[in-house]
């Protein structure tokens, strides 16, 4: 009896010393499945980052051997013209300085944003040769995802081709000067105004004196909206000694007018103005203003119409005493145009036909006799 409980006892020791070593090899073998799946998993991603690396590499190759650099913008929206947002430039060193070149007028701290305001300023033709510029065919890029391609030419003979694309949500500009990539300046096609170029650089002495011989205020500034170049007429309006002195002073005609200059040179487009400013002696005129953007920024001018506008001013006013004169007879008083419609009536007509004032200021045509 003894014997049978010391062997039950050995027994369920051994028993229980085996399940433990059970439990204890199980688990060894869980935690080595464990591992091996996260090695598993760490390998497959380590060899997702290397094809990763690769396609960059390979994306920088291309780029790199692309003979001028390509803008990116993330999203597709623009405020407006000259809005340029934050696009990621592409591009190997040559070809970013060699448009870094045209940057001169730019003020941004991006070298993206420096090239785009650099060739901004210049003069472009379309794909149908139709004259535009940079500024407002990007911000149709990126707020409707239009397509363009077009040739900017400097004053200095160089072409630079951009061409602008959407990829997905994102808009893309690639940007070449056409002199890295081996053009020759006198073999780049669609030159824009090539006859009149070639007149003025056969005597630009003689178009600078046809300007120095006008009239009327003549003036140049530089995409920095930096005076240039000025005629004697504006000189003297601004009391400048001299050109020198008017470039070291940056003499401009007034606040107005480099506003002016500010929106030729973002929309691509002349706008005018007519207003008064005060030039030599503190007199106060009128001009028509004009300007009108070119390579390397804008080009203004001024008419002196002070006596225009107070002959106008004049007459409006005679006008005005002769409606109110009319006013006064009780007799009823109307005035049709060649078209026959109303253009004057006065009080006494109104009441005489107790008409609407809102209908009678309508301009209403007249039929046999009859208004309508």
């Amino acid at each position: 009896m003894e014997l049978g409980s010391v062997l039950d006892g050995e027994f369920a020791s051994l028993l229980v010393a085996g399940g433990s070593a059970s439990i204890a090899i199980a688990s060894l073998i869980w935690a080595m499945r464990v591992t091996d799946g996260a090695r598993g998993g760490v390998d497959a991603w380590k060899k997702r980052a290397r094809e990763l690396e690769d396609k960059v590499s390979w994306a920088d190759a291309i780029f790199g051997a692309h003979p001028g650099v390509v803008l990116i913008w993330e999203d597709i929206t623009a405020d407006g013209d000259g809005d340029w947002g934050a696009p990621r430039i592409y591009g190997s060193p040559l070809a970013l300085a060699s448009l870094l070149r045209f940057s001169d007028a730019a003020v941004a701290a991006s070298p993206a944003v420096r090239i785009l305001q650099g060739l901004s300023v210049f003069d472009a033709i379309d794909a149908t040769g139709s004259a535009t510029r940079l500024s407002p065919a990007l911000t149709r890029l990126r707020r409707e995802g239009s397509a363009f391609s077009l040739k900017i030419s400097t004053p200095d003979g160089i072409y630079v081709e951009v061409d602008g694309r959407t990829a997905g949500a994102r808009a893309v500009a690639w940007i070449m000067d056409a002199s890295v990539r081996g053009v020759e300046e006198g073999a780049a096609g669609g030159r824009i105004g090539v006859g009149g170029h070639e007149v003025i650089a056969r005597d630009p002495a003689a178009f600078l004196e046809m300007w120095n011989g006008a009239p009327f205020m003549a003036w140049r500034i530089n995409g920095a909206l930096k005076l240039e170049w000025a005629n004697p007429e504006y000189l003297n309006a601004l009391e400048a000694k001299s050109l020198d002195q008017a470039l070291a002073r940056n003499l401009q005609l007034d606040q107005g007018a480099v506003e002016l200059a500010r929106k030729a040179i973002e929309t691509g487009e002349a706008v005018e103005e007519t207003r008064s400013v005060v030039v030599r002696g503190g007199e106060l005129r009128t001009f028509r203003l004009r300007v009108s953007p070119v390579a390397g920024g804008a080009a203004g001018m001024a008419i002196d119409v002070t006596e225009q506008e107070a002959s106008r001013d004049q007459i409006a006013r005679q006008q005005r005493a002769h409606d109110e004169t009319l006013n006064f007879l009780a007799e009823g008083i109307a005035v049709f145009d060649a078209q026959k419609r109303l253009v004057f009536h006065n009080l006494a007509f109104e009441r005489m036909w107790n008409l609407d004032a809102g209908f009678l200021q309508d301009r209403p045509r007249t039929r046999r006799g009859s208004i309508i």
